[in-house]
């Protein structure tokens, strides 16, 4: 019997055959566009939950492209090898891992006040030998822009450059550095306690499971005075610039305190300068501090980028991000 037989003998079987087909076809369909749709509903949420949690252990810079900065990407684990560090990053004694270079960047080992003498123009002999002894306790780790500007017309800076520090402060170091009374070796040995080591290799290893139970652990971990103490100097700092300089002023964009790491952004106006040939009624100095307690002390990490813009759009600010990005402290 050919097909057109047996669709005129059988018309109802064929046309139930024919329903329960197309009715098979579009369940299909339906279920297919259904679980697509709850799998994209699923990584929406999932999406939305991981960016939540990012912030909740985030410190917030402001600048575009990266306006959220996680804590946890700061911190690595040599026992887990938890957050491995990039290839393109070297390690340091000091316990750190950072980009020795990346385009017209340059690195070097250097001080705060061979920093200081440069920028200023002043040979290192000429600054007080009060302040000499500060200046070049710690070693700076230092990575600068070789696009140079002079300044003309200011009376504190005579050059200016994109750049980024990191120093390594113990605990006793910064005692001196502040002026505060030091402790014994003993009372120093009681104070870097290896319970407290322990719980933070706990929390970085599982940074990714609860991030505000390891913005808690890292806060419970390193409740010292040392965040404040570099805070405080920082802060006299900028403002004796100004009392000394009627040229300068500067504004306290950000401060935030975020487990084990606190962060400061100003911003410094020059004020009637004239900055790589070019006259500016004001031109900015964006400075940025990330200080990170560990057991036994803190890194101090600094930015600075010169701008005839107050707002951070310069492309040396994408520089600065990506060096963070990648910039890593060993907790041992």
């Amino acid at each position: 019997m050919d097909l057109k037989k047996s669709v005129e003998g059988h018309p109802f079987t064929y046309l139930l055959s024919c329903m329960i087909a197309a009715a098979s076809l579009t369940a299909g369909v339906q279920q297919y566009f259904a679980a697509q749709e709850i799998n994209l509903l699923k990584g929406k949420q999932e999406s939305e939950v991981a960016d939540l949690n990012s912030k909740l252990a985030s410190l917030r810079r402001g600048i575009p492209g990266n306006e959220f900065f996680d804590i946890r990407n700061l911190l690595y684990s040599a026992s887990s090898k938890t957050n491995t560090p990039p290839v393109s990053t070297t390690f340091f004694p000091e316990q750190f891992y950072a980009p020795t270079g990346q385009g017209d960047w340059v690195y070097k080992e250097t001080t705060e006040l061979a920093l200081g003498a440069d920028m200023a123009g002043v040979s290192r002999e000429s600054v007080a030998a009060s302040f000499q002894k500060g200046m070049t306790l710690l070693k700076l780790h230092l990575w600068k822009s070789k696009n140079e500007l002079p300044v003309e017309g200011h009376d504190l800076f005579k050059k200016l450059y994109p750049l980024i520090t990191v120093e390594k402060v113990s605990s006793e170091q910064m005692r001196t550095i502040a002026g505060m009374p030091t402790l014994s070796d003993e009372l120093l040995k009681q104070a870097i306690a290896t319970g407290g080591k322990q719980d933070v290799q706990k929390a970085i290893e599982k940074r990714d499971s609860n991030p505000q139970e390891f913005v808690d652990n890292m806060d419970r971990a390193f409740r010292n005075d040392m965040i404040g103490t570099y805070f405080t100097i920082q802060l006299q700092a900028q403002s004796k610039a100004a009392l000394v300089s009627p040229q300068t002023s500067f504004t306290l964009l950000e401060i935030q305190k975020v487990g084990n790491v606190l962060y400061a952004q100003f911003l410094t106006t020059l004020k009637d300068v004239k900055v790589g040939g070019q006259p500016f009624a004001q031109y900015y100095l964006r400075k940025e501090i990330i200080v990170i307690s560990t057991p036994d002390g803190a890194f101090l990490v600094g930015t600075n980028v010169p701008s005839g813009d107050p707002a951070a759009r310069d492309p040396f600010f994408a520089a600065v991000s990506k060096w963070l990005s990648e910039f890593r402290v060993v907790i041992s």
